[in-house]
C-alpha cells in the first residue's frame, strides 16, 4: 500500500512539473544599433521572473519566459534602453530592439565642473564645489548616501580610482533621481560622470578652448 501511495505521489509531481513547464514559452528576437548593426552582449531580462540572457555575436537572443512575464527589457552597458510587451499567443513572432549604444553622458542633466591645472585630486574637484557632495576615499557621498555609479567616457567603472585626476576634462554629478533613472538601480543614490581629456581640449587651458600647438625650432648650416 505504501509503495502504491509513493508511486502516485511521484506521478502527481511529474504531471505538475510537466504542466508548469508547458506554461513557459520562448521568445526570440534580435538587438541592433541605430545603424542596424547587431549588438553583442546586450542583456535581455524578463519583467517578473529572473530569466535573462545575452545577445550573441549576430545580435540574436532566445529567452525562456514564465506565464507572469508580460514584458522583456534590453540593457546595454548596465543601462535600460527599451522594453516591449510579449504575448504567449504568438511565440513564433520575433521581438526586435533598436537601441542607441552611444555613451549617454550628454543625455542627462547635472552639475558640471571643469578642473583647472591646480585640481590634481578628486577632493579638490568635488569637495565644496558640488552642494551636498564630498569625497570619501575613492567614492563620492551625495546627500549623505554613498554613490555606487561611476562612468568614465561612457564606460561603467567601480569608483573614482579608475580615473587619473590629471586626465579629467569635466566631472558631472547627477543628484536628481529622475535624471539618474536612465542608469538603472545602481544610480539610485546619484551618479558621477567623468569625461577625460582628448585632442579637442587643452589640459592647461580653460574649458571650451581649442587645443593650441606651439613649436619652436631653429636651423643652421656649415659650409
Amino acid at each position: 500500500m505504501k509503495r502504491v501511495v509513493f508511486c502516485v505521489m511521484i506521478l502527481t509531481t511529474m504531471i505538475e512539473s510537466i504542466s508548469i513547464y508547458a506554461q513557459n514559452y520562448i521568445i526570440k528576437g534580435s538587438v541592433v544599433d541605430m545603424e542596424k548593426n547587431p549588438v553583442k552582449g546586450a542583456v535581455i531580462r524578463a519583467n517578473k521572473s529572473e530569466s535573462h540572457t545575452l545577445t550573441s555575436a549576430d545580435g540574436t537572443y532566445a529567452i525562456n519566459l514564465s506565464p507572469d512575464d508580460k514584458k522583456i527589457k534590453v540593457y546595454y552597458n548596465d543601462i535600460l534602453h527599451k522594453s516591449k510587451s510579449v504575448s504567449v499567443k504568438d511565440t513564433s513572432k520575433n521581438i526586435s530592439f533598436k537601441i542607441n549604444t552611444a555613451p549617454v553622458v550628454e543625455m542627462v542633466k547635472g552639475d558640471t565642473y571643469y578642473p583647472t591645472i591646480d585640481d590634481n585630486t578628486f577632493s579638490k574637484m568635488i569637495d565644496g564645489r558640488f552642494p551636498g557632495c564630498f569625497t570619501s576615499g575613492n567614492y563620492v557621498v551625495i546627500r549623505g548616501q554613498m554613490c555606487m555609479y561611476y562612468m568614465v567616457d561612457g564606460v561603467r567603472v567601480p569608483s573614482l580610482e579608475a580615473a587619473n585626476p590629471y586626465d579629467v576634462y569635466s566631472i558631472t554629478i547627477i543628484k536628481n533621481m529622475a535624471d539618474c533613472v536612465i542608469y538603472g538601480r545602481d544610480a539610485r543614490n546619484g551618479a558621477v560622470i567623468i569625461r577625460l581629456k582628448d585632442g579637442r581640449n587643452n589640459e592647461n587651458s580653460d574649458a571650451g578652448k581649442k587645443t593650441r600647438i606651439m613649436i619652436n625650432s631653429s636651423m643652421g648650416a656649415t659650409y
